[in-house]
């Protein structure tokens, strides 16, 4: 388990979890279709600008209570205005984390393989056969 620290809250997450990295799936896919919605209203002169800046704002909301749990995103936001720009930077310190976290698996995984290979261009040792 990972621990990431996003406006100063811990938060667990482990890439190599299937679990929790299918939560993350899910969220990415409900942040897809909230956007597209958004984008959507945005060109319709009927919804005011700002239903869609909150709206923006409830979509990193709702991501981050569908990755971490309920009210983290209120654990994350508290007091803070409803403005997109702080919400979308805190949406990608995690994925900044989350890249740096798998970096990190890789180079484990490698490490622990790396025992295992084969060496190019070194001569075997002679065979007693």
């Amino acid at each position: 388990m990972y621990e990431i620290n996003l406006r100063g809250v811990p938060l667990l997450f482990d890439a190599e979890d299937a679990e929790q990295y299918e939560k993350l799936e899910f969220a990415v896919g409900v942040m897809e279709e909230t956007e597209q919605e958004l984008l959507r209203q945005k060109k319709d002169d009927s919804v005011p600008y700002s239903a869609v800046l909150r709206g923006y704002c409830m979509m990193y909301r709702t991501f981050f209570d569908d990755v971490f749990g309920e009210d983290t995103a209120e654990k994350l936001f508290a007091g803070e205005k409803m403005k997109p720009s702080v919400h979308e930077e805190t949406y990608i310190a995690f994925l900044d984390a989350l890249m740096m976290q798998k970096a990190a698996i890789a180079d484990k995984k490698q490490e622990r393989w790396n025992k295992y290979s084969v060496r190019k261009g070194k001569p075997h040792a002679e065979s007693s056969v």
